[in-house]
């Protein structure tokens, strides 16, 4: 909008000093036609005033018209906000194609628009369309906002997407970034960043930007860590870093194969009860969905009342038994962790389920069992 209105006000300039330069030169030919054409000096005179009145009205008019014209003319400009502009652009196909076409192929693009404008019209919006939104805001009107922030640190950076970063980095003016993740428990993948190049390269454009590997991980012991990164190991990456545990033994990974679901739960009952008594203080149930850990939670209540679901909205966990669902357990850490079922049909060898079970299998502080009914999963072999 600025742009529009330093282009107007340019164009306005010049195309008034052309006006009034023919104004001008209109007024002095008729004060010469006056001077040959009116014997009668009053007459003459009294033409000639007028002539240079009926100018100076004139000027003025297009003097004061001119100082709110382009105000007034932008004012009546439609301004939708940027979330208009954003369904706006969702809505036109022939738009849309034109400018993601470079990128992607047509299905993909009107799966795009449709889904967004399905979540849309359901009164909802999701995660991935506020960087837009945003973005059309700086683009169109600017940032008016102040944001007072100096330092920007950003933990599971993996889950975010580079465009995220970059708007970030646009909205938020000279501001530093401590930007942390891990790959390997991306399990937000398909929206997140899939190599930390393209943050250093599309985003801060390889200017001014360290990028450092850590490799040594402190949580877990050995045993757990190699038994992780051998599940890792089946995703065919080479980008990805494998943990470095530091040199802390501890016991070898339970796998405990059970007829069934009640069966696991019987014996998942007497694993807390044996942590309970061996001191532990944090014990963690992690199904792989939230639907099993509401079928799981019931059969174990009896090893503790107190047992609860994570579900995503607690502003903290302090100690005791939970139920966790695996892509809710990133970013947590536990003494014991029992992962409840890790059979063939429920971890296939998905890069997605590879990453689930990676991020289950590296929040145990101490011990880890594993259980499965039927068929253990091949990401175990």
């Amino acid at each position: 909008m600025n742009e529009i209105k330093k282009s107007i006000k340019t164009r306005l300039k010049t195309s008034k000093e052309q006006f009034i330069q023919q104004i001008n030169v209109e007024c002095d030919r008729k004060v010469a036609r006056a001077k040959i054409g009116i014997p009668d000096e009053s007459e003459r005179q009294k033409y000639i005033i007028e002539a240079f009145e009926k100018r100076d009205r004139v000027l003025k008019k297009i003097d004061i018209a001119a100082k709110s014209l382009v105000k007034d003319y932008v004012a009546s400009l439609p301004k939708l906000s940027p979330y208009q502009y954003y369904v706006d652009l969702m809505n036109n196909a022939e738009v849309f194609d034109r400018i993601a076409g470079k990128y992607t192929d047509k299905a993909t693009c009107k799966f795009i628009r449709e889904y967004t404008l399905d979540i849309i019209n359901s009164k909802k919006i999701e995660q991935e369309d506020l960087a837009p939104i945003i973005y059309l805001k700086y683009k169109i009107y600017g940032m008016d906002e102040k944001i007072p922030v100096r330092h920007i640190v950003i933990d599971e950076a993996q889950d975010f997407s580079a465009f995220q970063f970059y708007v970030m980095k646009k909205i938020v003016k000279d501001s530093s970034f401590t930007i942390l993740g891990d790959l390997c428990q991306g399990i937000h993948f398909y929206r997140g960043v899939r190599s930390w190049e393209e943050i250093v390269n599309n985003v801060f454009e390889g200017k001014k930007c360290e990028f450092l590997t850590l490799e040594q991980s402190y949580r877990t012991t050995v045993e757990i860590m190699e038994a992780a990164n051998n599940v890792m190991e089946k995703l065919d990456n080479n980008d990805l870093v494998r943990a470095k545990p530091v040199i802390r033994h501890g016991d070898s990974v339970e796998y405990i194969q059970k007829n069934n679901i009640i069966d696991v739960a019987a014996n998942i009952v007497e694993k807390i009860e044996q942590a309970k008594r061996e001191g532990h203080k944090t014990i963690a149930v992690i199904c792989k969905t939230m639907e099993e850990c509401d079928q799981i939670l019931p059969m174990i209540k009896k090893a503790d009342k107190n047992i609860s679901i994570i579900t995503g909205n607690e502003k903290e966990y302090k100690s005791g038994v939970v139920v966790v669902p695996s892509y809710l357990s990133k970013g947590l850490e536990f003494d014991v962790v029992l992962i409840s079922n890790a059979s063939s049909a429920n971890y296939t060898t998905s890069e997605l389920d590879i990453k689930l079970l990676y991020v289950a299998m590296t929040r145990p502080l101490h011990k880890l069992c594993i259980y499965y009914t039927g068929e253990m999963s091949s990401l175990l072999k």
